[in-house]
């Protein structure tokens, strides 16, 4: 009978709640979904190669609108885009796939027909000039389609430039490329800023189970019966 106020005092105690942690980027399927609500038009194409050039290079905002016509090397046997990064200094960023390539070259055939390589990649059509574009412009286009987007999930956070140059490095070390080869990809200087996708969640942990799991010799005991088991137990 002692231990019955000590139960009820330990039972009193408020429990604190624990949840997977969901990282701050986005998967293959947000990253679909966001790419398919601008409109077929010359807006929506230009918003939504806005939107597969940060997701594909893992471009700071800065980055992005800095980048001329002159960066992007497509005549090369493998492609690239020249980005300057933080203190001026540039770093190489290959251009990742064939559809990348096919989007880039409508998108130039709409914007760029004249090609100048001095021309901003993006620039506000408003004014009819080829200035950098503004970062409100770019915030302001992402926003708007990731509203649209969160009509189909509710659970896609808030989409901005910084989210998908997070969901580039975590697709990366998905991939198995390694914290230092992302480091460079991303112009970070202290590898220790890219230790961030190094974090697994319960998705790669399942996977990681899952492959260890599919390599363990077969047990008998996986063929045993509910009654078999129990009698070798001693509980039958």
């Amino acid at each position: 009978m002692e231990l019955v106020p000590l139960q009820i005092s330990i039972s009193a105690v408020k429990h604190k709640k624990t949840y997977p942690k969901r990282h701050n980027w986005l998967d293959k399927a947000d990253i679909e979904l966001l790419l398919a609500q601008p409109p077929q038009t010359k807006i929506g194409v230009r918003d939504r190669f806005i939107i597969l050039f940060l997701f594909s290079t893992g471009a700071r905002l800065a980055e992005m609108r800095s980048v001329q016509l002159k960066d992007v090397i497509i005549n090369e046997k493998y492609p690239y885009i020249r980005i300057t990064g933080k203190g001026n200094k540039p770093h190489i960023v290959p251009i990742p796939e064939d559809s990348f390539l096919k989007n880039y070259k409508y998108y130039c055939h709409l914007y760029h027909p004249k090609e100048n390589p001095d021309d901003y990649l993006f620039y506000p059509t408003a004014k009819g000039g080829r200035e950098m574009m503004s970062e409100d412009n770019v915030q302001r286009i992402l926003k708007k389609y990731g509203d649209a987007a969160r009509c189909s999930n509710p659970k896609l956070p808030s989409i901005h430039p910084h989210l998908l140059r997070h969901s580039y490095g975590a697709q990366l070390y998905r991939l198995g490329v390694s914290l230092p080869e992302i480091a460079k990809l991303l112009g970070h200087e202290d590898i220790s800023t890219t230790e961030i996708y190094a974090e697994t969640d319960p998705e790669m942990a399942a996977e990681a189970i899952s492959k260890m799991l599919g390599k363990q010799p077969v047990r008998k005991w996986d063929f045993l019966t509910e009654d078999e088991k129990l009698k070798i137990l001693g509980l039958k």
